[in-house]
């Protein structure tokens, strides 16, 4: 009887101990995870997840890995993944301990969707060039080499031969129109470029998805492939109108 109680003094503790590192796992104030294929079993990359209510998101990295902010309380946890079926699950901090492994299923239709959504994304970027006032040319990857600009910075001063440096400005670049000099006005992924015409130095022709120059070199506006990826992944159409 006593070998009994022993064991059974054992298990009580175990389960008391369990049950703390659950509470704990929710008391750091995130869940952590791994999303993969349920199919190959390998990591899928760039997934957007989030609970419900929402409470936080984030996105998968190159392991599948994430962490999303979370309460102490019974959630649902939602998985959107390129072309993978969406999957939503019940987590709660009395559920067994450790990091989450969430299996998404192939789905060829979402890869279809993304098809339709893409041909979205382009005509949005069209419909905001087509609603400027003036012509906006538009420079991809493909254009900044064959121009033999290797970054943005490259490429502006090849496209933008009127501009200058800003009088008592050095570090900012102006057109000249009429008797005034007008800064020009960077942005990237919509964002205004505190670095200005220089922030562009970073940017090689791989890392841009599209540079546009707005009124005769005005306004130039990059967007980065990392932004359009991470749009692209969470199923987001670029503003109608700029944000920078």
């Amino acid at each position: 009887m006593q070998v009994r109680a022993w064991l059974l003094r054992g298990l009580l503790l175990v389960a008391v101990h369990t049950a703390s590192v659950q509470e704990a796992l929710f008391a750091q104030g995130s869940v952590e995870g791994r999303v993969v294929d349920a199919e190959t079993g390998r990591p899928v990359v760039g997934a957007l997840v989030y609970l419900d209510p929402s409470q936080g998101r984030g996105l998968t990295d190159a392991a599948g890995r994430f962490s999303v902010p979370a309460q102490d309380t019974d959630t649902l946890i939602r998985v959107e993944a390129l072309g993978y079926a969406p999957l939503a699950r019940g987590i709660s901090p009395r559920g067994a301990p450790g990091e989450l492994l969430l299996q998404v299923t192939p789905a060829p239709l979402a890869v279809e969707g993304l098809d339709v959504f893409a041909q979205r994304f382009r005509e949005r970027f069209e419909m905001r060039r087509a609603a400027s006032q003036g012509v906006v040319f538009v420079f991809g990857p493909e254009d900044m080499k064959e121009l033999g600009a290797r970054n943005g910075f490259e490429l502006f001063w090849k496209v933008v031969r009127t501009a200058r440096p800003c009088p008592g400005r050095s570090w900012e670049f102006c057109l000249a129109r009429g008797s005034r000099d007008r800064p020009i006005l960077v942005c990237i992924d919509e964002r205004r470029a505190w670095g200005g015409v220089n922030e562009l130095l970073v940017y090689e022709p791989g890392d841009l998805y599209a540079v546009e120059v707005y009124d005769r070199g005005g306004q130039i506006r990059a967007y980065t492939q990392w932004w359009v990826a991470n749009r692209m992944a969470r199923r987001l159409l670029p503003p109608v109108a700029g944000e920078c």
